[in-house]
């Protein structure tokens, strides 16, 4: 259900209709202590209206996109783990939200492919 207006129009296009959010883990045969996994996330395409100062109409958009994410963790002993996560495998530059656009006219990209290691112990 969208939430429109009394002419049938979209209030909010700048936030997604459409998102889907699939991921997985598999454990390695063999390497009982090793676990890896991927995610995508994907959703429909935005916009955003600005009307500007001499009464024109402006509109950004923004494509609908996926975003690949990527994991592994390895288990050492029921103490310690080591994890890696890398996000936006495919480094998918995408605008990260169009709502502020509509206020001041600003958005701001997503963060490019990045990731983190972590070491972890459990007590």
């Amino acid at each position: 259900m969208s939430v429109v207006d009394k002419n049938g129009d979209n209030v909010k296009p700048y936030t997604p209709r459409n998102m889907a959010h699939v991921s997985t883990t598999y454990k390695i045969p063999g390497v009982e202590a090793l676990k890896v996994g991927a995610s995508v996330n994907w959703q429909n395409d935005t916009y955003v209206d600005i009307n500007t100062l001499v009464g024109t109409t402006v509109r950004y958009q923004q494509d609908s996109y996926a975003v690949l994410n990527l994991m592994a963790n390895y288990a050492f002993d029921k103490h310690w783990s080591a994890a890696l996560n890398l996000y936006n495998v495919t480094n998918v530059k995408y605008i990260a939200s169009l709502m502020t656009a509509g206020g001041d006219g600003q958005s701001f990209y997503a963060a490019p492919f990045n990731g983190a290691m972590t070491l972890t112990w459990k007590y």
